[in-house]
């Protein structure tokens, strides 16, 4: 699997544009800034990433965004790298498919906001 870091493009928008949930200019923002990465992998999926540090605790690989081909294959390379760099990764998701997905990938459940995102967690 190949992963190319990108700028921000037309095309990666139209791809990711269901995972934006209308955040796609903040998020554009942030890609552009340098705050959040755009990655396109194996020419057919994109994801957005964001490393968030904290004093004393463990960092966290926030997976913005997401959208194309072979989640369970992207997410298991999340995984290994998280796991090789001691890395919590964090997602939040209002679509109802994404639990099973994460939960069969080893992510487990933390709590619902009151707009309904469900947010979960990688730590091992």
């Amino acid at each position: 699997m190949q992963f190319i870091k990108q700028p921000w493009s037309q095309r990666a928008a139209s791809i990711l544009q269901p995972a934006l949930d209308g955040n796609s200019d903040t998020i554009k923002a942030e890609v552009e800034n340098g705050q959040a990465e755009l990655w396109e992998i194996d020419k057919d999926s994109f994801m957005i990433t964001r490393l968030e540090t904290y004093q004393g605790r463990r960092s966290q690989l926030v997976l913005v965004a997401g959208a194309g081909q072979n989640a369970d294959g992207v997410l298991a390379v999340y995984c290994d790298v998280a796991k090789k760099h001691n890395l919590i990764i964090r997602v939040h998701t209002i679509k109802p498919y994404m639990p099973r997905i994460f939960r069969r990938n080893g992510f487990t459940f933390s709590h619902a906001e009151n707009d309904g995102t469900k947010i979960f967690y990688y730590n091992r």
